[in-house]
């Protein structure tokens, strides 16, 4: 298997979404995250916007280096 790689270098953790959610003392709350093409999306080498395909972490916590959920999906062509 072939892992594809990106034709642009990009930063190894980027933030495509920001929440902030106060919870009580027991309390927990439902959030729907989307995370969709156009979050994905970059300028190429080209300057063209675009989405390339391959395998994406979704990572959510305190902040970057306090990672509380870790999910990977698959961007598909």
């Amino acid at each position: 298997m072939v892992k594809q790689i990106g034709a642009v270098v990009r930063l190894v953790k980027e933030l495509k979404d920001f929440a902030k959610i106060k919870l009580g003392a027991g309390e927990s709350k439902r959030i729907a995250v989307v995370i969709d093409k156009e979050k994905l999306s970059f300028n190429n080498q080209s300057l063209q916007w675009v989405a390339e395909p391959g395998d994406f972490d979704l990572m959510i916590g305190a902040s970057s280096e306090d990672i509380r959920l870790k999910v990977s999906f698959e961007l598909k062509k």
